[in-house]
């Protein structure tokens, strides 16, 4: 496993960016980059389970654990999905994945980490 870390400086206030991170309009808009379909159904509350799916029905189970709106929302990964449902285990189960906002002078830093495993 490693952990990339991206950021990046932003002319906009946080919750603006907050929005654009995580209400589903916006969060179906900027996942498709990486995976058409993407799409998260779930709690969005600390300790809610989230399903990260893509257009088929497939993705990964995932859990809240800090949520502190406007500046982080950390996500621990526990399982595949596939067909909708929940597999006994999975790839990522353990991985962890955090979006981070930092106001700076000229508006807001998005820090994001996120485990992933080597070949990705």
């Amino acid at each position: 496993m490693i952990t990339p870390k991206y950021s990046i400086e932003l002319d906009a206030a946080p919750a603006s960016v907050w929005e654009a991170l995580w209400t589903d309009e916006h969060f179906r808009h900027w996942t498709a980059a990486f995976c058409e379909g993407s799409h998260a159904v779930g709690e969005w509350k600390k300790g809610g389970k989230i399903h990260f799916l893509d257009g088929q029905g497939r993705g990964m189970c995932s859990s809240i654990s800090q949520l502190e709106t406007n500046h982080l929302m950390e996500f621990n990964h526990h399982v595949d999905i596939e067909n909708v449902a929940e597999q006994p285990s999975g790839a990522f189960e353990g991985y962890k994945e955090s979006y981070r906002l930092e106001t700076t002078d000229n508006g807001v830093r998005l820090l994001i980490e996120a485990d992933t495993m080597e070949e990705y």
